[in-house]
């Protein structure tokens, strides 16, 4: 019998046991661990209903955002992604647009260590466009991101990413053929 086992803590604090056997994954185990180390069991069939879930609001969020989106880059090309992300900024499901997943973490990490976790309130959302600190592939992304609290408090974070088709630039469309820099 082929059996491999290993651990991993998520950005949520959630501690994840995995047990591969003859390459079958199935969760063997989830604690949710406190500051001690101890933690209670966690039912891996009710995490994986809440994973559906939460797949399910994020199907939602592309829903609407495509039939509220006039843009014929978001109508056509689909150049948008929504999300639902854990307290860190880790993916709970991956975007349909891959290449955004990354920016999320990074764009979340970013607003923490510039605000804080103390420094995010109900109804805040963060607006970024800037490659550097945003993450972002391109100035023409525009990036949201919004904190979910429960309690009082923060338990992760809702985004989203679209491409406009002119930010600003120049010329219609955000491409100069004399551009110099």
């Amino acid at each position: 019998k082929l059996a491999h086992r290993h651990s991993r803590v998520a950005g949520n604090g959630l501690k994840i046991n995995h047990r591969r056997d003859r390459g079958a994954t199935r969760c063997a185990t989830l604690k949710n661990y406190n500051q001690t180390g101890a933690g209670s069991m966690a039912d891996p069939i009710i995490i994986q209903i809440l994973r559906n879930k939460i797949a399910g609001l994020t199907d939602e969020m592309h829903y609407h955002f495509y039939r509220s989106g006039y843009s014929t880059i978001i109508r056509e090309s689909r150049d948008f992604s929504c999300v639902v992300l854990d307290r860190l900024g880790g993916l709970i499901v991956a975007p349909p647009m891959f290449f955004h997943a990354p920016v999320y973490k990074h764009l979340v990490g970013r607003v923490l260590e510039l605000y804080g976790e103390n420094g995010l309130y109900e109804g805040d959302v963060f607006v970024c466009n800037h490659p550097y600190e945003g993450g972002l592939p391109h100035v023409s992304d525009m990036a949201f991101i919004a904190p979910i609290f429960a309690d009082s408090a923060l338990v992760g974070f809702s985004g989203s990413i679209a491409h406009k088709a002119d930010i600003g630039g120049t010329n219609p469309g955000s491409t100069s053929a004399t551009a110099t820099e």
